[in-house]
């Protein structure tokens, strides 16, 4: 199950909280569509938290679904991060994402620490 809504510490800043299970690709989709649709509501900056923790994704190859929810992000989302509690996804997403798609996020080990980085962004 993935949930989508404003971060309620953060203003202008979208949690896409991941839970078990999350049922197959198009949930995935679907709560993508759901976290752009928030972000273009706003006119400034907004930013993009990926709380997956340990959540298992849905079996098959990730990268097509990565690659396209990725290509959909809004212009005015200024900074993604994504909270994960395994490594090995952790690096395979850092190389995909700078190097396949072009998009550079940050990694965070809990939601406290995507909040200190977000905070620090506002100077």
């Amino acid at each position: 199950m993935i949930t989508v809504e404003w971060d309620a510490e953060l203003e202008n800043t979208v949690v896409m909280r991941y839970a078990d299970p999350v049922r197959d690709w198009q949930e995935y989709h679907t709560a993508s569509d759901a976290a752009n649709e928030l972000i273009k509501s706003r006119n400034g900056k907004v930013h993009l938290i990926h709380l997956a923790g340990r959540t298992k994704m849905p079996p098959g190859n990730p990268f097509p679904h990565i690659r396209s929810a990725v290509r959909a992000i809004p212009s005015n989302c200024e900074s993604v991060v994504m909270v994960l509690d395994n490594l090995m996804a952790q690096r395979i997403l850092e190389l995909v994402m700078s190097k396949l798609f072009g998009r550079t996020i940050k990694f965070a080990r809990s939601l406290n620490e995507a909040h200190t980085f977000l905070k620090s962004l506002a100077g």
